[in-house]
């Protein structure tokens, strides 16, 4: 759908302000064109399972989330997205399907979603508990995500994960741990769905991107001790805005 518009100029008339770093790709490649350059590290969500344990008893690879969202209906069409999981239903083993409603906005799509999928679907609704949501969403085998955080949620969690792309926040998530946009997009067909689960539960898939999620908790991390040390006192402003370029890898 395009980049989405930004007050770039607003920021650029600011002082004593620094980036240190952003979402992904598609936005790194925007700042140093509009105001200051900037790495990627990351979604800031990726680190919760970092710092908060929601390790569920198990993982169900027979159960299926799905997370629709709803501004006030879903971008995707539902009817289309339930006949891809009726197929997957039938061509592979799967159970239950759960479905989420990640806001307020979703809990009527979620419901009416459920009723398409049949017997085989159960609906979660986010009360404002994240661990528990969090916890939900690790127990399932695969998480097909048209909200961005459910992706964002699921990835960091080793969750497989099908992001239905409706946005470029979304592609800039995407870029920054697969390497390439999401193919399922607005007016996506049952088989090209299908075709990207079966996908994303490869082995060497899903290896590839566990690195690559790994790789920007650790750029999260170190973003956030840099923000603690500031916090204690341990270092300057100065310090925090501008810090000394790390030395070559031995």
């Amino acid at each position: 759908m395009g980049l989405q518009e930004q007050g770039w100029s607003d920021w650029a008339d600011l002082s004593g302000v620094a980036l240190m770093g952003v979402r992904g790709p598609l936005t790194a490649r925007e700042c140093p064109a509009n105001w200051i350059p900037t790495p990627v590290i990351g979604d800031p969500a990726l680190l919760y399972p970092i710092l908060v344990d929601v390790t569920p008893t198990e993982r169900d690879d027979t159960m299926i989330g799905m997370a629709l969202g709803a501004d006030p209906e879903s971008r995707f069409d539902p009817r289309v997205v339930a006949e891809a999981l009726r197929r997957i239903s039938m061509a592979e083993r799967v159970d239950r399907v759960r479905v989420f409603a990640l806001s307020a906005a979703d809990r009527e799509g979620a419901e009416r979603f459920a009723g398409m999928v049949g017997p085989l679907a159960e609906v979660v609704f986010y009360d404002g508990e994240v661990r528990d949501t969090m916890r939900s969403i690790a127990e399932c085998g695969l998480l097909i995500s048209e909200r961005l955080h459910g992706a964002v949620a699921a990835v960091s969690l080793g969750v497989p994960t099908v992001a239905l792309s409706n946005a470029s926040k979304c592609d800039d998530f995407w870029l920054s741990v697969t390497g390439t946009r999401s193919p399922i997009t607005v007016g996506h067909s049952a088989e090209e769905l299908l075709a990207e689960v079966r996908a994303v539960r490869e082995p060497a898939y899903q290896t590839f991107v566990a690195a690559e999620v790994a790789a920007l908790q650790g750029t999260l991390g170190r973003a956030a001790e840099r923000i603690n040390r500031w916090l204690s006192g341990e270092s300057s402003t100065t310090e925090l805005l501008h810090p000394a370029p790390s030395g070559p890898a031995i």
